[in-house]
């Protein structure tokens, strides 16, 4: 009966002389390399995009005559792919002369603090793009027609700051609710991207575990 790795691997750290161990210890090695690699592009296309369409969309919110909106967008767009470019240069500092468990581990943990960074920016630019796209539409020439779609509704004589107090609740209570779920908003979108890639870590990671505490009983 074909032996499973598993038990190839036990079999290599009981039996000296069987030397397969090294064999599914460089398996292990370039499953490791593989999902650091895939990850690695599959974050860097994400940081292309987000250049290619910061870009984009800036000029097409121009061309939309919505010029708060594309500086707010393009702002926040810039200040996303500046702080991840450089949490992606620092996954070259990871050590990766130790073993691949080792380095697993660190990448582990790389990719846990990224994704904690990520989730706090996101508190904050969810509700910044939603207030930019709605004040940007607000002070552009399109404002009048808003204007002119709420000179009925109740109340629409409290003012402020030039917005009128109906319409300025709801779009509070919009960016308050932005802010309270953006760090769950970026962990679907993560989740949608990198899903895949995320759980075949923890698999590997619980596989690894499993095998050297098998291996020292």
């Amino acid at each position: 009966m074909e032996k499973s790795i598993e038990d190839i691997w036990k079999t290599g750290f009981l039996d000296s002389k069987a030397l397969v161990a090294p064999r599914v210890n460089d398996l292990y090695t370039r499953k490791s390399e593989h999902i650091v690699e895939k990850f690695k592009r599959m974050f860097h296309f994400n940081l292309t995009a987000i250049a290619i369409g910061g870009i984009l969309g800036f000029a097409g919110l121009l061309l939309m005559q919505l010029p708060l909106t594309a500086f707010v967008m393009a702002t926040v767009l810039a200040v996303v792919y500046i702080v991840n470019k450089r949490v992606l240069n620092g996954l070259e500092n990871v050590d990766k002369s130790q073993s691949c468990y080792a380095y697993l581990q660190a990448f582990d943990s790389w990719m846990h603090e990224q994704i904690a960074l990520n989730a706090r920016m996101a508190k904050i630019y969810y509700p910044a793009i939603f207030l930019g796209t709605v004040l940007g539409i607000w002070f552009s020439p399109h404002g009048p027609f808003l204007y002119g779609w709420l000179a009925g509704a109740p109340g629409n004589g409290w003012v402020i700051n030039g917005i009128p107090g109906v319409l300025m609740i709801p779009i509070l209570f919009m960016a308050a609710l932005l802010w309270y779920f953006g760090d769950r908003l970026y962990r679907m979108e993560l989740n949608a991207f990198y899903g895949r890639v995320l759980n075949k870590l923890d698999e590997l990671l619980a596989d690894m575990d499993k095998l050297r505490k098998d291996t020292m009983t």
